[in-house]
């Protein structure tokens, strides 16, 4: 019984010498998986931060400003290049001489009241007996204007009678006098030569004489 006994109890001290063992092994085993563990990621963390130090890396933005250079290449003609040049502004090219040129008249200037010619027309110059008078028209083709008027005048041997101005009124194209009477005691039976006379501010002018029987 006590050589059973010691023989049982021999193989449980090495069964747990052999458990020893193997926990010692595995202690190890971690320990080195650990250090392995860490050095490789230190390796890694290295090459990371160099791949970010490496050339591929993106430029650091400088926060230091440009310092312009003082330094300037003096000219030929020694001028001082750090004093402003002025230059002198050009002067005009045209020099105004004489009188200032005056506008054009938008109308023509006053000719001191010289009347221009203009001709009469007698449509219409009879001896009307019922009013024992001379009865006509008269038209001023050439001139349209307000102001004018018109006088008969009869002429025989050397005697002259003549009516009071009558009105002339304008229309479209012409200056007409209508109405024109001649009526006067001196008005004797015979052959008269009667006219018009036409006379305003701009114009004056004569019909032809036409010959007018009277009585």
């Amino acid at each position: 019984m006590s050589g059973r006994g010691s023989g049982e109890g021999t193989g449980l001290d090495d069964h747990d010498a052999e458990d020893r063992a193997r926990g010692r092994q595995i202690r190890i085993w971690a320990v080195v998986s650990g250090v392995v563990l860490v050095a490789a990621v230190a390796i890694l963390v290295a090459v990371m931060v160099g791949s970010d130090d490496g050339p591929d890396a993106a430029p650091t933005a400088s926060t230091t400003p440009p310092v312009a250079s003082a330094t300037s290449t003096p000219s030929a003609g020694g001028a001082d290049p750090a004093t402003p040049t002025a230059t002198a502004p050009a002067e005009p090219s045209a020099t105004p001489t004489g009188e200032p040129t005056q506008p054009a008249a938008s109308t023509p200037p006053p000719t001191g009241g010289q009347q221009t010619a203009t001709d009469v027309f007698t449509p219409r110059l009879v001896w009307e007996p019922s009013t024992s008078a001379i009865e006509g028209a008269a038209v001023m083709g050439s001139i349209v204007e307000q102001g004018g008027s018109c006088t008969v005048v009869a002429e025989r041997g050397g005697e002259v009678v003549e009516s009071e101005p009558f009105r002339a009124q304008a229309d479209a194209q012409s200056t007409v006098c209508g109405g024109l009477t001649l009526s006067s005691e001196r008005l004797v039976a015979g052959d008269w030569q009667v006219r018009v006379h036409y006379e305003s501010a701009d114009a004056v002018g004569d019909s032809a004489p036409t010959t007018v029987t009277v009585g």
